[in-house]
């Protein structure tokens, strides 16, 4: 972060430089206007000048050495096998629940409770098992020049789950610096999360999109990434601890 406010503040002071070389030339080339000539002269200029200014500033959000470094370590080159969506499983007096948009069952017998920082909800079992849900929004993201630089991408949130499951360091990175910045970071936890993975697939129903893997490296047995082409702006973050990978694949076959 602190790299970010050093490139920002540098460019900061260029275009005060800048603005000060503009109003020499400003005052030296309208000498010798009328009044009103001098006047749509600055007028014009003025307007050019915002374009300029507006175009740095769009420019300014981040640098190249701000992105996440390559991807390293043995889960780079792994790709989630695609399979069709699993069969849903009828659990005999399973909890049907609604989560943000969408509705499934978890095994019975779980108590249910909601931990507003990160928006999650979990599911504890006496045994220690538990199933936290967490519904992601770009627009909820912090700090505020993230969700900037969301808006100036062309790929999406949905499209983090989609890249750190299907793309490896070897395809081509795409071009535009807020849609690399998405592509690092996804590849930044695929380094992570797939360092160990034994089991990940990727299903589709319709709308719906299933990225489901287990996570031994990471802080949790296995999650899933659920997405709907509808939202495009958020996905469903589903992390089982205490669980096999045959639940996982039960609750995403029950998926609504």
């Amino acid at each position: 972060m602190g790299i970010f406010w050093i490139v920002a503040g540098k460019r900061i002071n260029r275009g005060l430089s800048l603005i000060g070389r503009f109003l020499f030339v400003l005052v030296r080339m309208n000498r010798g206007l009328s009044p009103n000539g001098r006047f749509l002269f600055i007028l014009v200029a003025l307007c050019g000048f915002a374009s300029v200014a507006s175009a740095a500033k769009q420019s300014s959000l981040i640098a190249e050495s701000q992105l996440a470094v390559p991807c390293k370590g043995p889960g780079c080159q792994f790709v989630a096998t695609e399979k069709p969506w699993p069969k849903e499983i009828a659990d005999t007096g399973g909890q049907v629940l609604k989560f943000g948009h969408f509705e499934f069952s978890i095994p019975t017998g779980a108590r249910l409770r909601i931990v507003p920082i990160g928006a999650a909800l979990v599911a504890e079992y006496g045994s220690g098992a538990k199933i936290a849900f967490h519904y992601e929004y770009a627009a909820q993201f912090q700090p505020d020049h993230i969700i900037k630089l969301y808006k100036r991408a062309t790929l999406k949130i949905t499209d983090f789950p989609r890249i750190l499951f299907t793309k490896t360091p070897s395809d081509p990175e795409p071009a535009l610096i807020y849609d690399r910045w998405i592509w690092r970071d996804a590849m930044a936890g695929k380094g992570l999360y797939f360092g160990k993975t034994e089991a990940a697939f990727v299903s589709k129903k319709g709308a719906i999109t299933a990225y489901c893997a287990e996570t031994p490296s990471s802080d949790h047995a296995s999650l899933a990434y659920i997405t709907d082409v509808s939202k495009p702006d958020s996905y469903m973050l589903i992390q089982f601890d205490g669980f096999g990978f045959d639940i996982l694949e039960k609750l995403i076959g029950s998926i609504r």
